[in-house]
């Protein structure tokens, strides 16, 4: 019965054990757990932003204030999937609920479009459904819940769909699959992880070489420059569909901290920061060798997923070459896999060098150590490949003639192909060698070398990093082992032969998913949390923020709220966490990461003054004569302690200055005078110095210019600004918002200019008389991208309607020919 489901329905049938086993490894969801764990609690802030928004105001936002002084929306990547599918889900469900099935939703689909995509080049039921739970449970797939590293996984999921659209196109010679490949690239760009989609791309342009050159499974001659065309093609189509999030991005990139040369965004330690050690291949068979989440004690900072790829896997992997008919494309994920581990060590080996040096925007990626997802899947595409030579190896044997069955013969060892028992003796030396603690000296070498210090804060000697994770790290060899035992059991003709191909797929698929899963079940369980409604709830220093409703920023050097958790609540911050924040506003604050500005108290008067300050969050009480004490000792959310104070100046959110100077210094010449005690950014402008308004010098500091101004926020991105009486002579009104190139503003219903003030922020010159003056923020690169998008998709439906159309007709064409020629 199952053989015959199988064979009727082979999509639906493994589609739904693989449903069946993600649901069982994401149990805790369906018990009322979400997925609020390191980026996820951070990026919870921006998808329940865009939620609320898109609910308020039938709209996606363009702008939000409550970080980093303000920045846009839609062009800055690092706000999540807000053109992707899985947005719908937070619309439709609570919006942790909807991020957490995000994950669910795409591990499930990692295994599903693996499995297509080797039925799609020539393998049975059998080998694809044990491949393509190999990768879906392999550690650069499902380990990304542990990070909350949504993007990457989104991708990692469509890999396989985008090579099984480029098999299809090139060894089909079928025009309509680059188009489709064209849409699953464009979705890719969507997620919006573009670094990961870069690597999606590499291993495209890789694998249509391979097809076109290579390969010996293409039907018939194709002329290669019509392939490349229809490939060109295709991605023109990706990237018109991904248009509604590239243009606002590439617009957005020359203001963002990794597109300007020379911030502490750039260069080659922070391309390379991240890398993998390359030692660190070993946990690909042998997890614990660098220690796994908080005994992690290698060379990166610290390390929340894991590149796990199973000890059956690789075994399978080692039988790969033995199925005749694909060895060229065995060859090609040989190098595929290589390609990604040699790619990932970074900065380890030269290697990065040329890319480094010659592929276009590379320079502004770090964290490369994630490429290895094509190691990954590559190595289950190879297992994928052993399967198969498995369940079909006693027709082999039987059909062989007499020289090859004695030659078969010759390469097992107690029945075992001779690979896999290698394999299985290599997984017992390294088990026995473990436990006399052969290994030690070698992981204590490396854990002294490490150039940081991991998540436990990990900061004695060598070997006491190392004590914490050795005695799992040989727990893990003899479960290396013991699963390898498995597979070699499996792998045994008189096994074999005992079940139908489906039933020991079955089991051959279970020991692979439980070996992995014995592992990854670590990561899974780390990432699991409360609801927000209890995680991120209100505090006592929100319940107290929140009793003042006017417009104001508060400044907070307490690590609880050093993320994005007055985000949650509305409440504008000085801080945050988003890493491409406008770079001008970090060099304001002293320098990203660092906040030498922020951190020094003798700036704190003008700082607070530019900024808009009303209140501030510390973790200690202090004396300082600027500050009043509001409460003391207030219980934040992450059970610390905190202290609120309230600055005994006046900063009000907008005021009127009277005078502008032009200065044609760099940014980071400015900042010091502005930020100087004898300098008062309430009574002088400071503007670029190819302005069209202010002074080119000025002898003195001019008065203060003694008009209120009422901020009203009619929605995040639109601000009224009402003066209490009208200046009696030009003047400007100063925003504490930061300034970008889209901001539009009228001043008494007449459009007016928007000037970049104080570094980082803006102003509105005003005429005499004004009274009035409206701000709102409106994307023309939003604009441009969301009809470049809706014209791509209008396009692709359209030639595949029209090809449907064509198809059907030449079908109903053929047979009345034929008769009128009989």
């Amino acid at each position: 019965m199952f053989s015959r489901l199988t064979a009727r329905f082979p999509t639906l049938m493994a589609s739904g054990i693989y449903a069946l086993v993600t649901a069982l490894a994401f149990w805790p969801i369906w018990t009322g757990r979400v997925l609020l764990s390191n980026d996820q609690m951070t990026g919870y802030a921006f998808r329940a932003y865009a939620a609320e928004y898109a609910r308020e105001f039938g709209a996606v936002p363009a702008w939000y204030p409550h970080l980093f002084g303000g920045m846009p929306y839609l062009a800055n990547t690092q706000h999540g999937d807000t053109f992707f599918p899985t947005a719908l889900l937070r619309f439709l469900l609570p919006v942790d609920v909807g991020m957490a099935l995000g994950f669910v939703i795409f591990t499930l689909l990692a295994g599903i479009f693996t499995f297509i995509f080797l039925r799609g080049v020539g393998m049975g039921w059998a080998a694809a459904f044990v491949g393509g739970g190999a990768y879906m449970f392999s550690g650069q797939v499902i380990s990304m819940a542990s990070p909350g590293h949504d993007g990457k996984l989104f991708v990692s999921a469509l890999i396989p769909l985008a090579l099984y659209f480029l098999y299809r196109a090139t060894a089909q010679r079928d025009w309509r699959q680059y188009v489709y490949f064209g849409v699953t690239v464009g979705f890719s760009l969507l997620s919006p992880h573009f670094q990961m989609t870069y690597y999606l791309l590499m291993a495209a342009g890789f694998f249509w070489l391979f097809m076109v050159f290579l390969s010996d499974q293409k039907a018939g001659a194709d002329p290669w420059w019509r392939s490349a065309l229809l490939f060109v093609g295709a991605l023109v189509v990706g990237f018109a569909i991904a248009a509604i999030q590239l243009v606002p991005f590439l617009d957005y990139l020359p203001w963002s901290p990794r597109g300007v040369e020379g911030s502490s965004s750039t260069g080659w330690a922070y391309a390379t920061s991240w890398s993998m050690p390359p030692e660190e291949i070993m946990n690909t068979i042998w997890p614990a060798f660098s220690g796994m989440l908080g005994d992690y004690w290698g060379r990166n900072a610290f390390k929340l997923h894991s590149e796990y790829s199973g000890a059956t896997v690789g075994l399978l992997a080692l039988l790969a070459f033995r199925l005749p008919g694909h060895r060229r494309l065995a060859w090609f994920f040989v190098f595929l896999a290589a390609y990604g581990a040699i790619f990932a060590f970074g900065g380890h080996t030269p290697f990065y060098r040329i890319p480094y040096t010659i592929l276009p925007m590379i320079k502004s990626t770090r964290a490369v150590g994630m490429i290895f997802t094509l190691s990954s899947f590559s190595l289950a595409v190879l297992a994928a490949f052993g399967t198969q030579w498995l369940a079909a190896r006693a027709t082999v044997v039987m059909k062989a003639t007499a020289k090859h069955r004695e030659s078969l013969s010759e390469r097992t060892i107690l029945g075992m192909p001779r690979p896999l028992a290698f394999g299985v003796i290599a997984l017992g030396v390294f088990a026995l060698v473990a436990a006399a603690g052969a290994w030690r000296p070698i992981m204590e070498a490396f854990a002294g070398a490490a150039s940081s210090v991991n998540s436990k804060g990990c900061v004695q000697r060598a070997d006491l990093c190392v004590d914490a994770s050795y005695v799992p790290f040989i727990a893990d060899a003899f479960r290396a082992l013991i699963f390898g035992l498995a597979v070699a059991a499996l792998a045994l003709p008189t096994v074999r032969r005992r079940w139908t191909t489906e039933s020991w797929a079955l089991a051959l698929g279970a020991v692979v998913l439980l070996d992995l899963y014995s592992v990854e079940r670590r990561y899974l369980s780390a990432a699991f949390s409360e609801r927000a409604s209890t995680t991120l709830a209100a505090d006592e220093v929100v319940r107290t923020l929140e009793a003042d409703t006017s417009v104001y920023r508060v400044f907070v050097l307490h690590e609880a709220y050093m993320q994005n958790y007055l985000m949650v609540h509305g409440i504008r911050s000085t801080l945050g966490y988003n890493g491409s924040e406008i770079h001008r506003y970090d060099e304001l604050m002293g320098g990203k990461n660092e906040w030498a500005n922020a951190l020094n108290p003798a700036t704190w008067p003008n700082l607070f003054a530019v900024l808009g300050v009303k209140y501030v969050v510390l973790d200690q009480q202090v004396q300082f004569p600027l500050l009043e004490p509001v409460g003391s000792a207030l219980r934040t959310y992450s059970g610390t302690t905190a202290h609120l104070y309230r600055v005994r100046q006046s900063n009000p959110y907008a005021f009127v200055v009277g005078s502008a100077l032009r200065v044609r210094q760099p940014d980071d010449a400015v900042i010091p005078t502005m930020l100087d005690a004898r300098f008062d950014p309430r009574r002088l402008l400071i503007v670029p110095g190819d302005a069209s308004v202010g002074r080119d010098s000025v002898a003195q500091l001019p008065a203060a210019v003694d008009i209120p101004v009422t901020v009203h926020e009619v929605r995040p991105g639109r601000l009224v600004l009402q003066l209490a009486r009208a200046p009696t002579d030009s003047a400007y009104v100063y925003v504490a918002e930061n300034y970008f190139p889209d901001w539009h503003a009228t001043v008494d219903g007449r459009s007016a200019s928007v000037i970049r003030a104080q570094v980082s922020l803006m102003a509105v010159p005003v005429p005499p008389g004004a009274q009035r003056v409206e701000l709102e923020f409106r994307s023309r690169s939003y604009a441009l991208g969301r009809l470049v998008t809706l014209a791509a998709l209008l396009a692709v439906i359209g030639l595949i309607v029209a090809s449907a159309v064509l198809a059907r007709r030449r079908i109903a064409i053929v047979p009345v020919t034929a008769g009128a020629a009989a």
